[in-house]
């Protein structure tokens, strides 16, 4: 932790690795912070007692609790990740989505033919995440046609037959699993530690709380770097802008 009149670095790694990525439900946002917080609280600097602790909505502080002596205290929560990670994911999604959508809107002599082939296959799609992604959805009815009518029972992986510049590979695996199931993970993709933009962005918030506000980050989706390579920066950026933010510690 940073604090205003001490430095202290504290680091909450993967706290949350069980939550689904795509999820607009406030309620279960809401679930998923607490959970978060309650890991957190259990390496707090100071005992907090668990049974005070409740969700706030805004222009509050996430959280408000009580420490042990009965000070209480807020805390606003913020996931270290990037735009960058952010759109990946969602795309793989999205593209995931959208093939088991045209699988399922198949004429059904022909969904049935792919079921039947399949139906023992994870299929693993790799797309070239340099494309965008309405040429990579594009391609989908493509694949799946030639899936459907190529006459060798595929397995393993082979270059795209289809368009190599969008598709770059496909990976068919047999094994005892009630499929077809089709996969479509992320790209890979290069990227810089995103802690001290989202700490900028907090900073320029303002809460409504007559209680002291710490802020926790914490790391979930957002794949890790080395913390060497970005903890001197980040160091320098809150000891620097802390005090015209409104929160205590970090």
């Amino acid at each position: 932790m940073i604090n205003k009149r001490f430095s202290i670095i504290y680091y909450l790694r993967k706290v949350n690795k069980g939550v689904e990525f795509v999820n607009k439900n406030k309620s279960n946002h809401g679930k998923e912070e607490l959970k978060i917080f309650r890991s957190f609280a259990k390496h707090y600097l100071c005992r907090i007692n668990v049974d005070s602790i409740e969700k706030r909505k805004p222009p509050e502080p996430d959280i408000l609790c009580k420490l042990i002596n009965g000070q209480k205290l807020a805390f606003e929560l913020v996931q270290c990740l990037s735009v960058k990670v952010i759109k990946t994911l969602e795309d793989a999604v999205t593209l995931k989505k959208h093939t088991d959508f045209l699988i399922q809107k198949m004429p059904e002599k022909d969904r049935n033919r792919f079921v039947d082939k399949y139906s023992h296959a994870i299929i693993t799609v790799h797309f070239n995440n340099k494309c965008s992604l309405i040429k990579r959805k594009s391609i989908i009815p493509d694949l799946l046609n030639y899936l459907l009518e190529e006459p060798k029972i595929l397995n393993g992986e082979f270059i795209s037959p289809i368009n190599d510049k969008v598709l770059e590979s496909i990976d068919i695996k047999k094994c005892s699993v009630n499929g077809p199931i089709v996969m479509v993970p992320p790209s890979a993709f290069s990227f810089a530690d995103p802690s001290t933009e989202v700490v900028k962005a907090k900073f320029l918030k303002k809460y409504e709380t007559p209680y002291e506000i710490e802020l926790v980050v914490y790391y979930s989706l957002q794949p890790e770097i080395p913390i060497v390579q970005f903890l001197d920066s980040f160091k320098d950026y809150v000891k620097k802008n802390i005090t015209t933010s409104q929160f205590k510690r970090v």
